[in-house]
């Protein structure tokens, strides 16, 4: 009997971690970074959760545009192109799903605009590089992937190297939703923890 309820409950743990949905990105939406007032932007080296590449990251509040979560977001054509990393505590063969949002800077020209991301460097992707509107035009960018370990996420400007580049907010990393089949068998293992409790107790 012990034994059938320990396989329950392996069978019932991992797919219980997957529904966890917890942001595990630090940070994420940049809200952590005090700006002194609205419509204003500052240049860091880094800020909490997020190391800045050679000309550091560039911090916006509500300034050519309103951020998608909160009041800050992020441009990394600052003084020059730069990027962004954060090292990101997922598990191996565990499966996770990235998300953010991003938005060309507005009445900006496509040659300018441009943001591309990375895991663990290997590959880069870019999602922007458009004509910027009269607004933003916030778009969200979704990616499930397996984890290797942990994970390491990066972000580069990657238009013209001219100040006025893309811009980046609501960052996240969460465990993957599982499927239906995924949900049944969940729920299957907690009804066979239950039903063995309830068992032993009437042994007992």
């Amino acid at each position: 009997m012990h034994k059938k309820l320990i396989s329950a409950l392996l069978l019932a743990t991992p797919l219980l971690s997957l529904a966890d949905g917890s942001n595990l990105v630090l940070n994420g939406s940049f809200e952590s970074v005090l700006i002194k007032s609205s419509n204003r932007w500052e240049i860091f080296s880094n800020i909490s959760g997020w190391t800045g590449g050679a000309a550091g990251i560039e911090v916006r509040n509500n300034v050519v545009g309103l951020a998608r979560d909160g009041v800050n977001f992020v441009e990394l054509d600052t003084t020059a192109n730069s990027s962004m990393f954060q090292t990101v505590a997922t598990q191996a063969n565990e499966r996770y799903t990235l998300s953010f949002f991003y938005a060309d800077r507005v009445s900006n020209g496509q040659a300018s605009n441009g943001l591309d991301w990375s895991l663990n460097g290997t590959q880069w992707t870019t999602v922007s590089g458009g004509n910027g509107g009269a607004s933003h035009d916030w778009k969200q960018v979704q990616f499930d992937f397996t984890a290797s370990g942990a994970t390491t996420l990066y972000f580069r400007a990657s238009g013209r190297s001219d100040q006025l580049g893309s811009s980046l907010d609501q960052v996240s990393i969460t465990s993957a939703v599982p499927e239906p089949q995924s949900y049944a068998l969940m729920l299957a293992g907690i009804a066979a923890i239950g039903f063995m409790a309830r068992r032993r107790q009437r042994q007992a």
